[in-house]
């Protein structure tokens, strides 16, 4: 059972880590902003699986493992299962702890087209991003074969990404990945 709940641990700080550095530099080449909110919502994005996992222990581990593993949508099954998904619990504890709207919004909005073209224009730019990190960093990390083509298909949609400028971003996270990860001892 321990078990569980350290590789959730791992593959949680993992995934968080390409998603940080992904959304930092998606802002940055794609949306030529500066990307340290990016990072910041990123790095925050999952939080509420965080607070899952310790209080759900290898059970909620154990799910969130099923879940990957069948390429099912995890946000979809918690708020069958729950009543809620990790970007709600993770968007309300932001802004409890008074983070800018901009972050709580972002973090708080699932990473699907639809859902994303329903905020105000102001608001999509950020979820946007942090939408195409989530599917960069799920193609990186868990090699799902589709979820290349719904990158790019987000991608294309957002009118951002295309096939050389994610050659690029990979390339970026293969030099920047390892590096962040070895200061932060992950």
């Amino acid at each position: 059972v321990a078990t569980a709940e350290a590789n959730g641990l791992q593959g949680y700080w993992r995934h968080a880590l390409v998603k940080a550095v992904a959304a930092r530099e998606i802002a940055e080449r794609l949306w030529k902003q500066p990307g340290d909110e990016a990072f910041i919502a990123g790095l925050l994005h999952d939080l509420g699986m965080l607070v899952l996992m310790q209080e759900l222990g290898a059970s909620y581990c154990q799910f969130v493992d099923q879940v990957r593993q069948s390429d099912s949508e995890l946000a979809a099954l918690e708020q069958e299962s729950l009543g809620f998904d990790h970007f709600q619990l993770g968007a309300r504890l932001l802004d409890e702890w008074g983070l800018p709207e901009s972050i709580v919004q972002a973090v708080g909005t699932r990473p699907e087209r639809a859902t994303i073209a329903a905020l105000p224009p102001g608001r999509q730019s950020l979820a946007q991003i942090l939408h195409l990190a989530e599917l960069l960093a799920r193609m990186l990390i868990l090699e799902r074969p589709g979820t290349l083509t719904r990158l790019l298909e987000c991608g294309e949609a957002y009118g951002r990404l295309t096939v050389s400028s994610l050659d690029a971003l990979v390339a970026a996270l293969d030099e920047k990945v390892p590096t962040l990860a070895e200061i932060l001892a992950l």
